[in-house]
């Protein structure tokens, strides 16, 4: 997040300097997806899903 938190402030400093004490917020807005899958994913790496239920009485 503090990446893209990063690169939104330097774009929007590019695009307008007025604009530029909106680039942190923007960048962590777009930031926050793909933080939030990595975290996710690195979570998950030792905890494999479980296997399916049984379907029935029978099984």
């Amino acid at each position: 997040m503090a990446a893209t938190a990063t690169l939104g402030a330097t774009v929007a400093r590019l695009v307008s300097p007025p604009a530029a004490d909106l680039g942190p917020h923007v960048g962590i807005i777009l930031g926050f997806p793909p933080a939030a899958a990595v975290f996710t994913w690195v979570g998950n790496l030792g905890n494999p899903p479980a296997p399916p239920a049984a379907a029935g009485p029978d099984a």
